[in-house]
């Protein structure tokens, strides 16, 4: 009997370790702007800075904005980078970490 038991014990812990439910991504971007505000996640740093610097995918409202700032959350810690962008000059993109 303790044998036929192992396959569902095993099971029962793997299933208490899948999440239920969106699981949140590691990253996030909450920014404001002249038109609004704007929040979006991914589990990509990289991939979520990029779109912000080239105004693609979620950010892509912000074209034709200038200069614009947000906040970054990182695994739940919120305002974690502060992230500035400024377009004023089309030769030269200023971005700011801090």
């Amino acid at each position: 009997m303790k044998k036929s038991l192992k396959p569902l014990v095993a099971a029962l812990a793997l299933a208490s370790l899948t999440p239920v439910g969106h699981a949140a991504k590691l990253f996030a971007v909450d920014l404001t702007y002249s038109g609004g505000s704007l929040l979006t996640e991914n589990s990509s740093l990289p991939d979520l800075v990029n779109e912000l610097i080239k105004s693609d995918g979620p950010f892509s409202v912000l074209r034709g904005e200038d200069v614009f700032s947000g906040s970054l959350r990182y695994f739940g810690l919120p305002d974690a980078l502060v992230i500035s962008v400024d377009r004023t000059d089309p030769q030269f993109i200023e971005i700011r970490l801090t």
